[in-house]
Formats: structure tokens, C-alpha cells, sequence
């Protein structure tokens, strides 16, 4: 089915680009219906077990872009229990026999895929009761950007922009937005317009990360007082806009600022 509507949308323009069905984060166990992403992945791509070991491909999958939705039962640095679940920090999984696949000749049409994240989200709070607290639930956001681009993946689309009215339930709906029901921007929207993370890898040295929102270099500044100041200075990559440093940085807390706009704070030590 998928090389079949591959060919028909290609036929019709070849600059096209054909997006697999986005799988699950999670499936069942033998004998249940889901079968487990990972597992599902090398299966199309004719790979078996987790040694990827080739196997025979009368009809290699064709396709541009793979897709995946991490959902996570915890933070973005938090995989999936099962070997064969894919949550945030686990799209290797999906990458590797990915790559895997390119090079056997088991993955065509692009010379090399992409790899979306085509939804995610936490719920919050507010307005969620079982929600993810406002202020974490930006900080997830960001940090989970941070953790999919480390992977490899370089489209997210976020569910939902904003919130679903709780009908019949909180349980059964949506409140994952950047925005609530009225239109009031969470801290969530700051985060997905510019996300930022600063991250300790090692004593006395905090990686930071992110996406500015305008041209032009990004400031690192650190809170002292009441005031912030500028550590550093930093040129995002091209059209992208990403940029990255590492800073001798033991504690505290940083943002970035790009223009006129600012991140969230980051207190670097924080999850």
C-alpha cells in the first residue's frame, strides 16, 4: 500500500514528499493487536531482530519521509520501558534500522530519509487536574525538542495549539495546547517560539541549545540579582536558526535572548 500510493503521488509530481503513517509510541505484548513500533519498523524495512540482520526484499519500502509519535508516560528523558516502545529519548530505534536500511539498499525513494515527529504533547496544568504543571510542561517541550533533534529528527508538530473544551472529560480530551481554551498563551507558547535548554554534561560545563526565533546573534545571559547578564555570544546555523555552545557554567540561571525576544529561564541542574 505504500509503495502503491508512492508511485501515484510521485507520478503526479515527483518533487511530492511521501510521509509514512506515524506510528505509535507503545504496543502489546505477543498475542496482543499493536504490534511495537520498533519491531514494526525493521519488519517494513526488511531487517530482522535488533542485530538488523538482513532479510530478503522482493519489494523494498519506498517513501521520503518516516514518521513516529514518541508519547512518553514521564519526561522527555524517560524511554519506554519495552525494547521495541519508542518514547522521546528512544528514536534510535527507528533511526538506526532507518540508516540501516539506506544503505542495503531496503529504504528507497530519498537518498537519505527524514525523520518526523508528526505529534506529541503533554497535558497541563491548568487546566488539566492530572496535568503536567504549567512550568514543567514548557520545560518538557523544549527539552524534548532538544533530545528528538539530538536523535536525528528535524520536523515536530506539537498537538494541540490550543486546549479542547473538557467535553465529555479531561480524560477523554486534549489540554496538551501551547495556548488555553481563551486564547491565553501558557508558557508553552514562549517555549515552542524559542526554545532554549542548558544542560550540565559535566562538572563546571552546562551545553546550551536552541532555536532562535529571529536572525542575527543570540545572547546567553545569566541571572544576578536582578539583573541579567550577557556570558556570551552565539551565530545560529543558517536558515535553521539552531545554535549551540558549551560554557563553563557550575549553577545558576540562563536564558537567551535573540533580538527582542527571550527564552524561559533554565536553572541549569534542573530535569
Amino acid at each position: 500500500m505504500l509503495n502503491a500510493f508512492y508511485t501515484a503521488v510521485k507520478h503526479v509530481d515527483r518533487r511530492n514528499v511521501v510521509v509514512t503513517a506515524g506510528t505509535a509510541p507503545f504496543g502489546d505484548a505477543t498475542g496482543g493487536s499493536r504490534m511495537r513500533p520498533a519491531a514494526f519498523v525493521r519488519s517494513l524495512l526488511c531487517l530482522r531482530g535488533p542485530s538488523l540482520q538482513t532479510a530478503p526484499c522482493a519489494d523494498p519500502a519506498r517513501f521520503d519521509v518516516l514518521a513516529h509519535h514518541p508519547y512518553s508516560i514521564g519526561g522527555p528523558t524517560r524511554s519506554a520501558l519495552n525494547r521495541d516502545d519508542v518514547s522521546v529519548p528512544d528514536l534510535r530505534k527507528l533511526t538506526r534500522p532507518l540508516r540501516r536500511a539506506e544503505r542495503t539498499g531496503r529504504a528507497q525513494g530519498a537518498l537519505r530519509h527524514r525523520v518526523w515527529v508528526t505529534e506529541m504533547s503533554w497535558d497541563s496544568s491548568p487546566p488539566d487536574p492530572e496535568g503536567v504543571p504549567a512550568s514543567r510542561h514548557a520545560r518538557w517541550l523544549e527539552h524534548s525538542l532538544y533530545v528528538l533533534w539530538r536523535s536525528g529528527v528535524d520536523t515536530v508538530i506539537w498537538l494541540l495549539a490550543r486546549d479542547q473544551a473538557p467535553l465529555p472529560s479531561f480524560a477523554d480530551t486534549y489540554q496538551s495546547g501551547v495556548f488555553l481554551r481563551d486564547g491565553e498563551p501558557k508558557l508553552a507558547a514562549q517555549a515552542f517560539a524559542f526554545p532554549f535548554v542548558a544542560l550540565r554534561v559535566q562538572a563546571g560545563r552546562t551545553r546550551l541549545w536552541g532555536k532562535a526565533p529571529a536572525s542575527g546573534a543570540v545572547a546567553i545571559q545569566r541571572q544576578s540579582g536582578g539583573r541579567w547578564r550577557t556570558l556570551a555570544r552565539v551565530r545560529p546555523r543558517g536558515t535553521t536558526r539552531l545554535f549551540e555552545k558549551t560554557l563553563q557554567v557550575r549553577r545558576g540561571t540562563l536564558r537567551a535572548r535573540s533580538g527582542s525576544f527571550y527564552s524561559l529561564p533554565w536553572t541549569v541542574g534542573q530535569d
